[in-house]
């Protein structure tokens, strides 16, 4: 077995645990977003060079499809994160690349980037950061919370993205979501509450009802 020991290695790594494929890098490993968990540990295990990069990156939790055969993270390319801002977001947002994962074949794949948005193209997906947050049944769509920043708190702003077509559905604000079958979902909006401790919030998503939505 190989004993992984890479303190000084900024390069992304698949480490297969139970046919479960977790990302890896510099001993952190990064598991899926739904039981939160980001550990420190040194793992005895194989690992498989995925992204070969450099030190100037951010990462999160992956989302994986029902099946367990695609896996999809956020990889954000920056020199940390400058004073210099567009409109209050940092210029290094445009360093935001999504991919994909197959565990089966073993290949990845580049979904997007930040730098095709633009003033006509997606005009409000610029300078974000794409939280994944759900596969499709069919594997065909990806459920995002978009953000302004990698460490930014709670994100409401949910989007949709179409792989096959590479096109985007806004829902905007969001509080809950669940993929149903195929494309079909279903959602929750958020509602604002009154002011709470001076701020405002939103209500009790299990208060809220849920709408249904298909891309």
């Amino acid at each position: 077995e190989n004993i992984i020991k890479d303190q000084t290695d900024y390069n992304i790594y698949v480490v297969t645990s139970s046919s479960l494929p977790y990302l890896y890098r510099k001993n952190i490993v990064y598991r899926d977003f739904n039981i939160n968990e980001v550990s420190t540990s040194t793992i005895t295990s194989s690992k498989k060079l995925l992204l070969k990069l450099d030190k100037n990156f951010e990462l999160n939790q992956p989302a994986y499809s029902q099946s367990r055969q695609f896996m999809v993270f956020t990889v954000l390319y920056s020199n940390g994160f400058s004073s210099n801002t567009i409109k209050g977001v940092p210029f290094s947002m445009n360093g935001v690349y999504v991919y994909q994962y197959d565990n089966i074949k073993g290949k990845i794949k580049l979904l997007f980037t930040g730098k095709e948005f633009n003033d006509t193209k997606y005009p409000e997906l610029k300078y974000r950061y794409f939280h994944p947050r759900g596969i499709s049944s069919d594997n065909n769509y990806v459920f995002f919370y978009v953000a302004n920043c990698f460490g930014c708190g709670p994100s409401y702003i949910g989007v949709i993205y179409d792989i096959k077509n590479d096109e985007f559905k806004n829902l905007d604000l969001i509080c809950d979501f669940e993929w149903l079958n195929s494309s079909n979902y279903k959602y929750k909006e958020c509602v604002l509450a009154d002011k709470c401790n001076g701020e405002f919030c939103f209500k009790d998503a299990n208060t809220l009802p849920w709408k249904y939505g298909k891309f």
